[in-house]
């Protein structure tokens, strides 16, 4: 991704707006996410929360945190109006071991559980 990132500004344009955004298995303060803020991206998403109990994306052994992120380019984040967790009511279930709420996710090991995702997922709002 770095790369890509250090082709478009040398290649097209070093004005251009440029969003990455994802699971990146890694939290703020990894190397990698490190390496992207080096590239002048902003990680637009840290901190981010959810309106209905989320406190990250994903949820393990009862605590939050945020392997997604979403970073855009310091002339687009600048526009950043707004980031947040969707955490909407139909994405989380009550969490009966720890308290609170967790994603409502698809499966649960093999079983089935008629949900969505184990990471919920971030929003941000630009304006243009």
């Amino acid at each position: 991704v770095a790369a890509v990132i250090d082709s478009i500004y040398n290649n097209v344009s070093v004005e251009a707006k440029i969003i990455v955004a994802g699971d990146f298995n890694d939290y703020s303060n990894s190397e990698s996410l490190q390496l992207l803020r080096s590239k002048c991206m902003v990680e637009v998403s840290q901190g981010a929360k959810g309106r209905n109990g989320a406190e990250g994306t994903y949820r393990y052994q009862g605590q939050w945190g945020s392997l997604d992120h979403i970073l855009a380019s310091r002339n687009l984040a600048d526009s950043l109006t707004e980031c947040f967790v969707n955490d909407a009511e139909f994405l989380i279930e009550h969490d009966e071991k720890y308290g609170g709420v967790k994603p409502h996710r698809n499966y649960i090991g093999p079983r089935y559980n008629n949900g969505f995702s184990d990471h919920l997922p971030l929003v941000a709002r630009f304006g243009w």
